[in-house]
């Protein structure tokens, strides 16, 4: 982890953004003509929202994660009428990104009220038994931005404090835009399946779980789904590797509802592949109509019309923690 600090001023929004770099890398590249600079996909956005002109200087704080694949990293700023000043980054420990998690949750958010049922909590018995046992596991976020955001969540030390012991690796396998068949397709050169390399991201990687998952499934996405559990299985075993626990999941943030039945049948078909099921959209909605009867408005949790910012990828990460800590 890293600990971005900066001034702004202004009255733009400004952005800030983690990014990794690796040109030998074989999956996860930018899609456009820098791609020979090694720019990987799995970038980490965030925006503080606009503030008056006349507000001067203010100081900002963001703790950003590292790219699985990356050899090196930088930070990039942006924001149309934001001035920046004073940019330090510094390298952080794991109880420093939990104090700055903890403290967004409690003192920017409303609590997190859902609670899983106990289906949940019979879902994905390997990986509940690693974390309980205290060891090492590998996730991979498999599918587009969103799957990004859920990926740069800090989830891991949420996940790694509530089961002492634990270590927890999060992959992000991603593409902007890219839903299941995608990465059933071989890697293409045009956007958005550019370097989607299904057997080295989910595969060579050894995951425990791959959670799939966002909001870019087409009309077929039962056959690219179901097409896409059965590479992965099919994919482990020709490598010899144990077959990843699989957690299917709707999608989260976006601003155009999931197809109608699309929950339902996505449940449905996470009991006949005998994978796991999270409803991330029904969750996430009921929080923020939730937040919304608190005083905060929806925009507070985005970064743009689609992507979550800080608070939002805190959101997800506390998902995700609660789906692991059902009993």
């Amino acid at each position: 982890y890293f600990r971005i600090e900066v001034e702004t001023s202004g009255d733009g929004r400004p952005l800030v953004c983690g990014m990794g770099f690796n040109p030998d890398a074989t999956w996860g590249r930018f899609p456009h003509r820098e791609a020979t600079t090694g720019e990987l996909v799995a970038t980490d956005w965030n925006s503080w929202g606009v503030d008056s002109a006349d507000a001067g200087w203010i100081g900002r704080i963001y703790f950003t994660r590292a790219r699985s694949n990356a050899v090196s990293c930088g930070v990039q700023l942006m924001g149309e009428g934001t001035r920046f000043r004073d940019l330090r980054v510094t390298a952080a420990d794991r109880g420093e990104v939990l104090e700055w998690a903890d403290n967004l949750y409690t003192s920017e958010m409303v609590p997190l009220t859902w609670i899983p049922g106990e289906r949940v909590a019979s879902m994905c018995p390997l990986s509940r038994k690693i974390l309980k046992d205290g060891g090492n596991i590998r996730f991979v976020m498999l599918g587009d931005s969103i799957m990004n955001d859920m990926g740069n969540s800090a989830a891991d030390v949420l996940i790694e404090r509530a089961f002492p012991g634990s270590s927890v690796q999060i992959i992000t396998a991603v593409g902007g835009g890219t839903g299941a068949g995608a990465w059933l397709r071989d890697s293409e050169t045009s956007w958005p399946a550019h370097d989607l390399d299904l057997k080295a991201a989910a595969v060579e990687t050894r995951p425990d779980l791959v959670m799939i998952g966002g909001i870019s499934n087409g009309p077929q996405w039962r056959q690219d789904i179901q097409g896409l559990v059965g590479r992965l299985r099919t994919a482990a075993r020709d490598a010899s590797t144990r077959e990843p626990e699989i957690l299917l999941s709707t999608g989260a943030f976006g601003r155009v509802p999931d197809p109608d039945g699309y929950a339902d049948g996505l449940r449905a078909m996470a009991k006949e592949l005998d994978c796991g099921f999270l409803d991330l959209r029904k969750v996430t909605d009921d929080y923020l109509v939730k937040a919304m009867e608190a005083g905060y408005p929806k925009e507070y949790f985005y970064r743009d019309s689609i992507h979550a910012n800080h608070r939002g990828k805190q959101l997800l990460g506390r998902i995700l923690l609660k789906f692991f800590e059902a009993r």
